[in-house]
């Protein structure tokens, strides 16, 4: 089976962690797991899967196979995990049970919604913030529930300003959430799911259908994208994320864990790619799942979405060039960034729409200087020159 990733996974410590924080583990997975666990370094595949946020992931399967053997860390590191996310996910119910009052649905995107939706483990779902969506309606009232609880207003990235209307026109609100025992989360509200500097707003999905289409989250007045939508958004994600850049592999447990939890309506799934041009980008999301985690993806929808050879083999080669289990690595250099997000785009014009969008859209992002100066401000956002790497 053509896989990807090769080089990386012939590391005994990769393959072992591919094996053991696949959400559908096998007995072969198991057996082929043990054998690896008596040739390595128990302490440095801590050292690797703490590195990689993912020694919580591992901690339960490891204490089946190690027991008594293993170190106290990796219990450490899996309840500071479990008692943060325990804790991040009882706020965002509460914010939510007080928007519900207010009529305002309100959708956990990403690993969030996995894991308040999918998964029955928070110690298995590191993450360093909540991704939410909205309607653009909602927004304005959802905003001044959000600041009563005490979520402050404030964008992570200091080019941000914290504007309400701007934000509001851009897409999205970020809000840093504080207790009074020292923990801290960052939250966002968005109107716009995939919210990417490098989507076509003019096929991006709308919110309001998306939402239409959730389902609520049993004993919660929370709500998680159909599973199709999940995937799709889980997919473009991956993608504006490089498939490798940080938090590096982690980041495909998103999609392995959207299908090994559901059951996807494939046909239905790829009108969704086909409808929002991003049958390149969703490819390579799905391939790094099916080659990385064994993930239960058709080999019929792969073919469906796969690139032509040229396109496909720049891609690939790009992506396999880069250390996706390196801790701290610097993937890409501006200009390389540029070229390998153009090259997932499936037409020309979708480029053109997101590089150029409009003096109405320039006028709203950035209000306060000319059409001309805005046009090369929004040039340098999409290539990240004035965002924090």
């Amino acid at each position: 089976m053509d896989i990807m990733f090769e080089k990386f996974l012939s590391n005994p410590y990769h393959r072992v962690i591919t094996l053991l924080i696949r959400r559908n583990i096998t007995d072969n997975d198991r057996k082929e797991a043990s054998q690896i666990l008596k040739s390595i370094d128990i302490d440095e595949l801590y050292r690797v899967s703490y590195n990689n946020e993912v020694a919580s992931i591992m901690y339960p399967e490891l204490v089946q196979i190690l027991g008594h053997k293993l170190d106290k860390k990796w219990e450490s590191e899996y309840l500071t995990i479990k008692n943060r996310i325990s804790w991040m996910m009882g706020v965002f119910k509460q914010l939510s049970d007080e928007l519900n009052k207010a009529n305002i649905p309100i959708v956990a995107l990403k690993n969030s919604g996995i894991a308040l939706g999918l998964l029955d483990d928070f110690g298995l779902s590191p993450m360093g913030d909540i991704d939410t969506l909205i309607k653009k309606e909602d927004m304005k009232q959802a905003h001044e529930i959000a600041q009563k609880m005490g979520f402050a207003f404030k964008f992570r990235s200091v080019y941000e300003k914290e504007d309400f209307d701007n934000a509001l026109a851009h897409g999205s609100t970020e809000y840093s959430y504080n207790d009074n025992t020292g923990q801290n989360m960052w939250f966002e509200m968005s109107w716009r799911p995939i919210d990417g500097r490098w989507i076509n707003q003019a096929v991006e999905p709308k919110a309001e259908t998306l939402i239409k289409s959730s389902v609520l989250i049993p004993n919660t007045n929370v709500r998680i994208l159909s599973p199709e939508d999940n995937l799709l958004q889980v997919s473009i994600h991956t993608a504006k994320h490089s498939y490798i850049r940080k938090p590096g592999f982690r980041l495909h447990l998103d999609v392995d864990r959207v299908v090994s939890e559901n059951d996807i309506n494939w046909d239905d799934f790829l009108k969704k790619v086909y409808s929002v041009n991003t049958k390149t980008a969703v490819y390579f999301s799905l391939k790094s799942a099916k080659s990385l985690f064994n993930t239960n993806i058709p080999e019929s929808v792969l073919n469906e979405l796969k690139p032509n050879k040229l396109k496909g083999d720049y891609i690939r080669r790009k992506i396999e060039k880069m250390d996706l289990f390196k801790e701290d690595s610097s993937a890409f250099t501006r200009m390389e960034f540029l070229l390998f997000q153009s090259a997932l785009y499936d037409n020309i014009m979708d480029i053109v729409a997101v590089a150029f969008p409009g003096i109405k859209f320039l006028k709203r992002k950035y209000s306060d200087t000319s059409i001309f100066y805005a046009q090369v401000l929004h040039l340098f956002d999409l290539v990240g020159v004035r965002k924090k790497k």
